[in-house]
């Protein structure tokens, strides 16, 4: 875990150093503030705010929150503590030339809150917007994530949860656009990737996912028999993605992966094979689909190796160039 942790910072381009002991330790306080005028070496208050979230964050008890008083751009950040950065009435932005926005590696049962952020990659250098790597929850609300575009390995993606202990996942009324690996067949809006021998929770609500590779894709093939993902995707779209919309992927000795669609609608994903709307894959994926709509893909709706892929019989599929069939339909009475 170390040595992930360490290798994270390193792509984060971060340099750690052993502290002074001679030098004064930081006032903490439960609220500070943020301004494009500020200093980091300020005391992060209303009247003397900082000028990066990084630095205010040094500044900040576990469980407070950094304010911002005007629009500006505050950079990358690591947040290894329960937090809150909220943003209102402002343009708060994170730009990110390497590396994540937000990486958050916080204790087992720390929560943090990110709202009214803007997370961009830097001339389509960023490799993550928001990575989850440890932590208790992570709240998205209100935010933009877009144009993560590096060519480096797997990255290029909006958000990234691969939480190493049980953790949940909320995001609402958030963008997340433009994302994917500029070399092509990798990246994408929401990528869920949970550790060995733990449970994971995901809200995902009100949430545009729209032009990058993927959309959503929950990967449970590196957990183990005892790893479980409960998410949730409603009122959300998942629209113009390169590839496939939503992907719930798993294997025999993976995790299990129970999935609700719910008022969603996957449209306009890939216009070729073997790209799907809506795939679920593998013996342990299973998709329950609610009053959704899929359409303008190239395959609508697919189960695969096993996969269950539920139709409670209310959904919208039309208008695909194949728009396949669920493997069971279930009509509530």
């Amino acid at each position: 875990m170390m040595k992930k942790f360490a290798m994270l910072l390193s792509l984060f381009g971060v340099v750690l150093a052993f502290p002074d002991h001679a030098l004064a330790q930081p006032v903490f306080s439960f609220k500070t503030w943020v301004s494009n005028i500020g200093l980091d070496s300020n005391s992060c208050s209303l009247a003397s705010p900082c000028a990066t979230f990084a630095g205010a964050l040094k500044k900040t008890a576990p469980g407070g929150e950094i304010g911002v008083l005007n629009s500006g751009e505050y950079g990358q950040v690591i947040i290894d503590r329960s937090i809150s950065i909220v943003a209102q009435g402002v343009d708060a932005s994170i730009s990110t030339p390497l590396g994540s926005g937000v990486l958050i590696f916080a204790g087992d049962t720390d929560v943090v809150h990110l709202r009214g952020l803007t997370i961009y990659g830097d001339a389509n250098t960023g490799n993550i917007g928001v990575e989850f790597a440890r932590g208790g929850a992570l709240h998205v609300e209100k935010c933009v994530i877009k144009n993560f575009q590096a060519a480096l390995g797997q990255n290029g993606q909006g958000i990234f949860f691969d939480p190493a202990v049980p953790a949940e996942l909320y995001v609402s009324d958030t963008i997340i656009a433009n994302n994917y690996n500029s070399t092509g067949g990798s990246g994408g809006g929401i990528f869920v990737v949970p550790g060995s021998s733990i449970s994971v929770r995901i809200m995902l609500n009100h949430v545009e996912v729209s032009n990058n590779y993927v959309g959503i894709k929950v990967d449970g093939t590196q957990g183990s028999a005892n790893s479980i993902v409960n998410i949730s995707i409603r009122d959300s779209a998942i629209s113009g993605n390169t590839s496939n919309g939503i992907v719930s992927t798993t294997s025999s000795g993976g995790a299990t992966i129970l999935m609700t669609l719910d008022r969603t609608t996957s449209a306009n994903n890939g216009d070729s094979p073997p790209t799907v709307g809506v795939v679920s894959d593998g013996p342990l994926s299973f998709i329950t689909m609610t009053n959704s709509t899929v359409t303008g893909n190239y395959t609508g709706i697919k189960f695969s190796n096993g996969g269950t892929l539920r139709s409670l019989g209310n959904n919208t599929v039309i208008g695909n160039s194949v728009d396949g069939s669920p493997s069971m339909v279930t009509v509530l009475k």
